[in-house]
């Protein structure tokens, strides 16, 4: 029983595993969303400063403003959805680890179980040899 529950923690441990690297994949999505919107803040600002030095470059200005601002609410978006679609993953994730917790415990109970038998069993054999020892020695007594 020890045998199959140490098997199923792995397959469990491998289940959780798996899932925390499709959440990554997710996560990953959404750090590279959070750069892009930084990115193109820091881009607004340098070509708003490069604006104000040039008649020519104000007038395209408001243009690619307005253009990196869609930009940046489309990538809002996607984080948005991302984390929706992250939403579940996550629940089944704590499921999984749920249940590796349970067969680590069961597991866990087991070899308790296991080894006070055992604890029992030596307990009895050395009981076993003590009434032996001690008939023989209330024997030649006699």
């Amino acid at each position: 029983m020890a045998t199959a529950l140490a098997t199923l923690i792995k397959l469990c441990k491998s289940r959780v595993e798996d899932k925390q690297k499709e959440i990554a994949v997710f996560r990953d999505k959404i750090i590279a969303l959070e750069t892009k919107i930084a990115e193109l803040h820091a881009a607004i600002v340098r070509e708003e400063e490069a604006a104000k030095g040039s008649p020519d470059l104000s007038t395209y200005f408001g243009t690619y403003q307005q253009r990196a601002h869609d930009q940046i609410e489309q990538s809002k978006e996607l984080i948005r959805q991302t984390e929706e679609a992250l939403q579940p993953h996550l629940d089944e994730l704590a499921e999984l680890f749920a249940e590796q917790k349970r067969v680590e415990i069961l597991h866990a109970r087991k070899l308790e179980e296991a080894r006070k038998q055992r604890l029992k069993k030596e307990q009895q054999q050395l009981d076993e040899i003590a009434t032996v020892r001690h008939a023989r020695k209330s024997g030649q007594k006699g």
